[in-house]
């Protein structure tokens, strides 16, 4: 069942089983490796960072959008810091 599979997913991308395989798991690693992937900053870009995100919204629709996140957020965890079951 995986190999048809395989096969059928491989004549989709019109290319063979063995480079279908390598794509998808280079495809897989570079996102996870992406998820890892740390940004460095300076401290001006830090405070500059910092004071965009913490600037009021200008946006009726993105207020409302923050608001509702922060609601979320705070439905989402327990006053111990730890997750809602």
């Amino acid at each position: 069942r995986a190999k048809r599979m395989l096969q059928e997913a491989a004549l989709e991308r019109h290319t063979t089983i063995s480079q279908f395989v390598i794509d998808s798991a280079m495809s897989a690693a570079q996102e996870i490796l992406t998820e890892r992937t740390r940004i460095g900053l300076t401290s001006e870009q830090w405070a500059a960072l910092m004071a965009a995100l913490d600037a009021p919204l200008r946006m009726p629709r993105c207020q409302r959008l923050d608001s509702f996140l922060l609601e979320l957020r705070l439905s989402t965890w327990q006053h111990d810091g730890q997750p809602n079951p």
